[in-house]
This record gives C-alpha cells, sequence and structure tokens, in this order.
C-alpha cells in the first residue's frame, strides 16, 4: 500500500515559503543566504500571500484526515495546532510585534511533529 505525506510535502512548502520572504522573518535571512536560497525573496508576495497558505491548508487537512483515520487524540491534537496557529498570524495576528514569535515556535513545533511521524508513525486503533 503506498503512503502519501502530503503533510511532510507541505511542511516543506512553509519552510521555502517562510524563507523566501526574509523582511518578514529576520531571523531566516542568514539561514536563507546559507542554503542559497537568497533568488527566493523576489518572489516574497507571491510566498507570503499564495504559498504559505496554500501549503499551510495542505498540512491541515492532511493532518486532520490522519487524525479521522487513526483515532490518536495527541497526536491529531498536536498535528493540527500547528497550521492553526499559522493561520492564525497571518489573518489575525500579522500586525502585533508577538506574531513572529508565534510563528517561529508552530513552524518549529510542526517540523518536530513531522519528524516523530516519520520515526515512529501512528497506527491504526482496532
Amino acid at each position: 500500500m503506498k503512503r502519501f505525506h502530503t503533510d511532510k510535502i507541505g511542511t516543506v512548502g512553509i519552510w521555502i515559503a517562510a524563507l523566501s520572504c526574509p523582511a518578514c522573518f529576520p531571523a531566516f535571512i542568514s539561514l536563507a543566504s546559507v542554503m542559497g536560497l537568497g533568488f527566493l525573496s523576489v518572489f516574497e508576495s507571491i510566498a507570503i500571500n499564495y504559498l504559505l497558505p496554500f501549503f499551510t491548508l495542505v498540512v491541515l487537512v492532511s493532518n486532520l484526515y490522519s487524525w479521522f483515520n487513526h483515532k490518536n487524540h495527541l497526536r491529531g491534537f498536536l498535528n493540527t495546532t500547528s497550521p492553526f496557529v499559522i493561520f492564525l498570524v497571518l489573518y489575525v495576528f500579522w500586525e502585533f510585534a508577538f506574531s513572529r514569535t508565534i510563528f517561529y515556535v508552530a513552524l518549529l513545533l510542526m517540523s518536530f511533529v513531522a519528524i516523530i511521524d516519520v520515526i515512529k508513525p501512528i497506527s491504526k486503533r482496532c
């Protein structure tokens, strides 16, 4: 049976979209330049307005589907919290000073949960 890892693809997409906007997220300036992604700053408006919400929606939908299939409430809550918080930061808290910190924490939590899902996948409950 072929397994799809859309949440991992979405997490990578969110990272690339966030790295392409050094003005929005200044902590990623040096990381983007070290990785050679400085050319992505030309596409800053596309990445923030279209790619970041799209990949966040992909991660949220795939994690909700996984939660529905596996019925593991702790892992499902952790998986869906990060994309939901990123949506809140993008559309509700964007103008506040603490929004960047919340975005960084949500992005790190999303990456951490994606790595845990690869290391120890959820088994379906009986």
